[in-house]
């Protein structure tokens, strides 16, 4: 879950349309998942959770790094 969502959001920089349209698939790759029951609801939840952490947490260490 947490893949795709972090795909989605880094698409955004390679074009908008691409954006949109990967985004409908991630939506629905994350409710196909609930629904066939691959994963439960709140591991769609852990995966958002994780997502934002890495997005918020990431920029901080790559200027860390540098």
């Amino acid at each position: 879950m947490e893949m795709t969502i972090l795909a989605w959001w880094w698409s955004r920089r390679i074009s908008t349309p691409l954006a949109v349209i990967y985004g409908l698939y991630s939506v629905c790759m994350l409710l196909a998942t609930t629904y066939l029951r691959y994963h439960y609801t709140v591991d769609l939840l852990a995966g958002v959770v994780a997502a934002v952490a890495v997005l918020t947490v990431a920029p901080r260490l790559i200027r860390w790094w540098q």
